[in-house]
């Protein structure tokens, strides 16, 4: 979901942070760079699967009804934050935007996935049960060859606990979605629970 929604999850979470918007920067991060549309820093993204928003431009009828927690089946199993990139323009990531960053994780240049490995290779993630992990991410090769730019996983992130995955991991501790046999390319955030 692009920075500009009146929707996208820090602006309608502001509320209730009193407006104090130093709640979504990372205390690690010491990057002065901020995405243009970003009204403020922002170092964290959210799980479009579990908090979904509407979708502008979406008829009415095809917009995403809320997911409360009582839907979800375990919710400590299922990942709800963790950290971007101050340079991205996308804060609310379906399954295929976790696979993007995994496709491109070595390509020099590219930075969204900085977020998630900006913790000597973790990644602060929350679960939707509200408790914190430590993820552990692949490490970043520098200057990469164009065969290295994908990593086989997303480490302790899973994709989906039932359906086929977008990328498999030898250890997920927190999953993006339950089962993609609706979604297979993760990219509807309808779907997944």
């Amino acid at each position: 979901m692009l920075t500009t929604s009146p929707t996208v999850w820090f602006k309608s979470h502001l509320n209730y942070l009193g407006g104090n918007t130093n709640a979504y920067k990372c205390p690690a991060n010491m990057a002065a760079t901020t995405f243009a549309s970003l009204p403020y820093p922002v170092d964290y993204v959210v799980n479009s699967h579990i908090i979904r928003a509407l979708w502008p431009g979406w008829p009415a009828t095809s917009q995403p009804t809320p997911l409360r927690t009582t839907q979800l089946p375990a919710p400590s199993e299922f990942l709800i934050s963790t950290e971007d990139s101050r340079t991205m323009n996308n804060y609310q990531w379906h399954a295929n935007d976790f696979d993007w960053v995994r496709t491109h994780w070595n390509q020099p240049g590219v930075t969204y996935g900085t977020g998630l490995y900006r913790h000597s290779n973790t990644a602060v993630a929350g679960g939707a049960d509200g408790h914190v992990e430590m993820l552990k991410v692949p490490s970043v090769i520098p200057n990469a060859a164009a065969g290295n730019y994908p990593t086989p996983d997303l480490g302790q992130i899973g994709d989906t606990k039932n359906g086929p995955a977008l990328w498999t991991g030898p250890t997920p501790k927190l999953y993006i979605r339950l089962d993609s046999t609706s979604d297979p390319t993760g990219a509807d955030v309808r779907y997944g629970f």
